[in-house]
């Protein structure tokens, strides 16, 4: 680990791209992107437990499970982009998210499998901008070895993170090229 005072490490983040392709019930191998975005964040939320001795001393503070969440806010509040909310149930989805950072590098983040809260809230007001939010959440892979991608920055180990992978360079990877019939086979 490498923390230290360094000014090129404040980052403006934002501005991103973020690309949906569908992993089932149908496979499809190009990565759509979902439009201009206000805003993205990632929260993953751990539950912690507390491990006490029998003096009631904190001996242990461990995950008990974890909820990581990619919550964006659409720009674009078509009929498209409702859809894509209003009839998630039952689909599956490989995500894969991209921001340029003030330095130059690229951060991207890809979740293998995910899917999308269903439900859009539309809100209808007098001289607003109407957005909408959009929460996917991501599960975790079945598999328990290691992953190989394509390319290969994006290679996952499950027992390490099951839920995505967030890589920094200085140039952008890109989306996944496996197919999606190959990725829904190895994360589903």
């Amino acid at each position: 680990m490498a923390l230290q005072k360094l000014r090129n490490r404040i980052n403006v983040k934002g501005g991103g791209l973020l690309q949906l392709r569908q992993l089932k019930p149908t496979p499809s191998d190009t990565f759509l992107d979902v439009g201009f975005l206000q805003s993205t964040g990632i929260e993953d939320t751990h539950d912690m437990i507390l491990s006490k001795d029998e003096r009631g001393f904190l001996v242990d503070y461990v995950s008990g499970g974890e909820e990581p969440v990619l919550k964006c806010v659409l720009k674009q509040s078509g009929i498209d982009e409702i859809n894509l909310i209003k009839n998630a149930e039952g689909i599956y989805y490989e995500a894969y998210y991209k921001v340029k950072l003030a330095s130059g590098s690229f951060q991207e983040v890809d979740i293998p499998l995910c899917k999308i809260k269903t439900g859009p809230t539309l809100n209808f007001a007098a001289a607003t901008e109407r957005t909408i939010d959009l929460e996917i959440h991501m599960l975790t892979v079945v598999a328990t070895t290691s992953i190989t991608r394509n390319p290969t920055g994006y290679n996952m180990d499950p027992n390490v993170n099951p839920f995505y992978v967030l890589v920094e360079n200085a140039n952008a990877l890109g989306p996944p090229a496996d197919t999606a019939s190959a990725v829904a086979t190895l994360v589903y």
